[in-house]
């Protein structure tokens, strides 16, 4: 569950894992407080506390695991990666100014990068 990678280019971020006590596993919770991930326990059947994740999964069962009659765990872990892959590369996401998070963030990465370092204007030149 955690993504050292993608952890590693969000250093400069808190990141936050809520779970709730049945998905709770020890050897993850070790593994995410190596990394310095906050953990945020919700009290049982309170959905709306995390609702982003509970409507991430209802978009990942409507458009994935119902359009498919899975043969295997390596079919279902190759069809969900490409889903994976498409829903953050070009699936357009209301939220993000209907836009795919990957290009979202890419053009937010930049407009923080220029808000940074402002363009120099040239001074007019002397007569």
């Amino acid at each position: 569950m955690c993504d050292s990678q993608q952890l590693e280019t969000q250093k400069h971020k808190t990141v936050m894992r809520r779970v709730d006590k049945e998905r709770k596993k020890l050897d993850d919770l070790a593994r995410c407080d190596q990394l310095h991930i906050d953990h945020e326990l919700i009290p049982p059947k309170t959905p709306t506390m995390n609702a982003h994740i509970e409507a991430f999964h209802s978009i990942l069962a409507d458009e994935c695991y119902d359009r498919h009659d899975f043969e295997s765990f390596a079919h279902v872990h190759k069809v969900v990666s490409e889903y994976m892959a498409f829903y953050n590369e070009r699936r357009r996401h209301g939220s993000l100014r209907n836009k795919a998070p990957e290009r979202y963030y890419r053009e937010q990465a930049e407009k923080q990068r220029l808000a940074q370092y402002p363009a120099v204007v040239d001074a007019p030149a002397a007569s």
